[in-house]
């Protein structure tokens, strides 16, 4: 119940907008990893263990999935195109407005 709790609670912390992607994924968690197990047990009893359990640890496997497809993961390679695009900006602006504003565009160098 405990990873429910917080599969709901990263879901609804989850920014505002319709991503069916993400729906469906929480749908297929939902109903894989909780509802399927559960029917299975209460409905086949010992002979169905394994395909529950099975079920449970494929809807695990998509929770984790989300989890950490949600998560934004700061490389070098990110962090260079990230700053390369902030300097083209800057670049790309001072060549419009004039060189005086390219200091003010550029960030501190570390």
């Amino acid at each position: 119940m405990v990873r429910l709790a917080g599969f709901v609670l990263r879901v609804r912390a989850r920014p505002a907008g319709p991503d069916l992607g993400a729906w469906a994924l929480t749908f297929a968690r939902v109903a894989i990893g909780l509802a399927l197990p559960l029917t299975v047990v209460l409905t086949a009893g010992s002979p169905g263990l394994l395909v529950a359990a099975v079920a449970a640890v494929v809807g695990e496997a998509l929770d984790r999935a989300h989890f950490y497809g949600s998560l934004d993961v700061v490389t070098p390679r990110c962090r260079m195109a990230g700053d390369l695009a902030v300097h083209a900006r800057a670049k790309l602006v001072a060549a419009i407005t004039g060189p005086a504003v390219l200091a003010a565009q550029l960030p501190p160098r570390p």
